[in-house]
């Protein structure tokens, strides 16, 4: 009698082997299928939660999170913390590089403004006294000097630093996966900001300078330009 390779030998009713061949069953039950008495879809169904529940053990979903024993979250942290970094240097040298030339460039303006104002009022009031004339110029140079502080200053550089600070730690705390863009351009925003509240610092001597060429211009112009006319 032949033997089949892949089943039962004939005369069986191709379930399973005649009583006493256990081969079949075994090769069935470890590789093909369940213990005896229970039922494919049910330990199917176990076999694929157990395969999932593998996977997200061993794999991780991505949305939740990294897998066990990973770095992910520490490496997020560096970053932040480098980002905190990051906003903190930029306003700071931002702030000080802008407003150097900012301030170079207003005062600039003011010193030729009141120099121009006080040529323009000793060559206009002929018939004005050199007292005048000098008075005008002052009043003007001051009223110039104070205007452009309040315009262009709008906080104190403490309060604006300490704003600036602050905002960028709490952006990156919060945003983590925002956090080191958030808190740049934030920084680039304040630091302008910054810079604009700081000519404070570079404005104190410029009042002073221009007061000082307005006399100086005044009385030159005054005296040795057109001597006849302003006496």
């Amino acid at each position: 009698m032949v033997l089949n390779a892949n089943g039962p030998r004939p005369g069986t009713n191709g379930t399973g082997p005649r009583t006493g061949n256990k081969w079949s069953t075994d090769r069935y039950v470890v590789t093909n299928g369940p213990h005896p008495g229970t039922k494919w879809s049910t330990l199917n169904g176990i076999s694929r939660a157990r395969s999932a529940d593998r996977y997200q053990l061993v794999r991780g979903p991505v949305i939740n999170g990294p897998r066990t024993g990973t770095n992910w979250s520490v490496a997020r942290y560096h970053d932040d913390i480098a980002g905190i970094y990051l906003s903190i240097y930029l306003s700071i040298y931002l702030s000080i590089y802008l407003s150097i030339y900012l301030s170079i460039y207003l005062t600039v303006f003011v010193i030729y403004l009141s120099i121009y104002l006080s040529i323009y009022l000793s060559h206009s009031f002929r018939y004005l006294s050199i007292y005048l004339s000098i008075y005008l110029s002052i009043y003007l140079s001051i009223y110039l000097s104070i205007s452009n502080l309040f315009i262009y200053m709008k906080c104190e550089i403490y309060l604006s630093i300490y704003l600036s600070i602050y905002l960028s730690i709490y952006l990156s705390i919060s945003f983590f996966s925002l956090s080191i863009y958030l808190s740049i351009y934030l920084s680039i925003y304040l630091s302008i900001y910054l810079s604009i509240s700081n000519l404070i610092i570079y404005m104190k001597c410029e009042i002073y300078l221009s007061i000082y060429l307005s006399i100086y211009l005044s009385i030159y112009v005054c005296v040795c330009v057109r001597p006849r006319k302003c006496i």
